[in-house]
């Protein structure tokens, strides 16, 4: 059937997708870029209006969003405005169970309102001297926080031992809700909406393979699943995975509830654009596919190797922020973690940090080292820079050029924005 999607003025689509499918409970794909179209087609031909808050969503009720390929990880929309480096560095940071605000602050200006319960002290206020409330900042439910430290036991841990002591386990289980803080009478903006993450391994096809499943609470599907969700959870699988010494099998998120707002922006508009970029003459767009790119692997061989480069991450990212936040222009010196997936994340960040003090020329000379470890961090840096530094675009097409390399993942991104 032919579905004509009507989000804002101007913005009709017609898409042909068949109407079971759209509105079938369980939606399954390669990868976020297959299944964000149907999804939402789903939610607007067959979901209830509702008002949480006084706020207009079209809601539906129990729906398993399954991902075939959940290294596949990005959702790389060419009309979605995404900051991917720090959706790359929160999922850093949630892997190694940090809970501290600042070490993410420089890279969101606006996550901050959305987690914090009080006054929200600026950047150069988290580093200042005696600023132990500001410097400590945290959020009430942190998942890294949650998953590894928040109940006094590593929950990530403790579902390593118990998958390698039986592989056939049913009892790999993570919580992240705590009645005690979480509750209606809770004075806090800050609810963990995915609350429960399950692995199980699997023999398929003579593999062995980590399969995952996320059950969710509250699912905003623009804003918050396929947004952040994906990647953030994705990122963990892989990485037990890695140390477990088997494959990523398939990531099933069970979403309670899986809404979009509707009649309000800017989530509107925000949906309208991306319907508008999905296709390219008549075929999904994904950058991956475009640009011929495979993702980093997240690769560690043991739980203490991955908390040790984790660790060091995070001292590095602790001291660029603080330079950045005391408006130092000394560029630090970037340790070396002896892992391409940390590194590029240290690459990035400081990329991002440099492009925000204006520095393009060093900041795209960090970029190019980190596409050194992966080509996927060249869709990363770019959909970041298309969102957040649009007017160097002219710079960047010249600096990147330099590498040949460089120019093919540059113009194919270009050439579908």
């Amino acid at each position: 059937m032919n579905i004509q999607v009507h989000l804002c003025e101007g913005a009709v689509t017609p898409v042909d997708f068949d109407d079971d499918s759209v509105c079938a409970d369980v939606i399954t794909g390669r990868s976020p870029d297959d299944l964000y179209i149907p999804t939402l087609l789903g939610l607007l031909k067959s979901g209830h209006v509702v008002r949480p808050r006084g706020m207009v969503t079209r809601e539906r009720l129990g729906v398993t969003t399954v991902l075939k390929e959940p290294t596949r990880r990005l959702f790389t929309n060419p009309k979605r405005r995404v900051n991917a480096v720090f959706n790359l560095l929160e999922s850093a940071w949630i892997l190694a169970g940090r809970k501290e605000l600042r070490l993410l602050a420089p890279y969101n200006s606006q996550f901050l309102k959305f987690v914090v319960d009080g006054a929200i002290p600026t950047l150069v206020e988290m580093y200042s001297s005696g600023g132990e409330r500001a410097y400590n900042l945290t959020e009430n439910a942190p998942y890294g926080w949650r998953i590894r430290n928040h109940f006094g036991i590593d929950q990530l841990a403790d579902c390593l031992k118990a998958l390698q002591k039986d592989y056939d386990t049913r009892q790999a289980v993570m919580v992240l809700w705590d009645p005690k803080l979480d509750n209606s009478d809770a004075a806090t903006k800050d609810r963990p909406c995915n609350d429960l993450v399950m692995f199980n391994i699997r023999n398929v096809d003579g593999k062995h393979r980590l399969y995952m499943t996320v059950i969710n609470r509250s699912n905003d599907l623009t804003l918050g699943l396929y947004n952040v969700n994906f990647i953030q959870f994705s990122t963990i699988q892989e990485a037990m995975a890695s140390i477990l010494g088997i494959e990523v099998g398939t990531y099933r998120h069970y979403s309670n509830s899986l809404h979009v707002y509707i009649d309000e922006e800017p989530w509107n508009s925000i949906q309208s654009r991306i319907i508008a970029g999905a296709f390219v003459n008549g075929k999904h767009v994904s950058l991956y596919d475009i640009m011929q790119t495979t993702p980093c692997p997240i690769a560690f061989e043991t739980l203490e190797e991955m908390d040790t480069s984790l660790c060091e991450l995070f001292e590095y990212i602790d001291d660029l922020n603080q330079s950045y936040a005391v408006h130092s222009r000394t560029e630090l010196p970037i340790p070396d973690f002896h892992n391409p997936w940390v590194e590029g994340i240290a690459r990035l960040a400081t990329a991002y940090i440099l492009m925000l003090n204006g520095d393009v020329g060093c900041s795209l000379a960090q970029a190019m080292k980190a596409f050194d470890s992966s080509p996927e961090y060249a869709i990363m840096f770019l959909q970041t820079l298309n969102h957040k530094f649009p007017k160097h675009a002219t710079v960047i097409q010249k600096e990147i050029s330099v590498k040949p390399a460089g120019t093919d993942i540059y113009n194919s991104f270009i050439n579908i924005w």
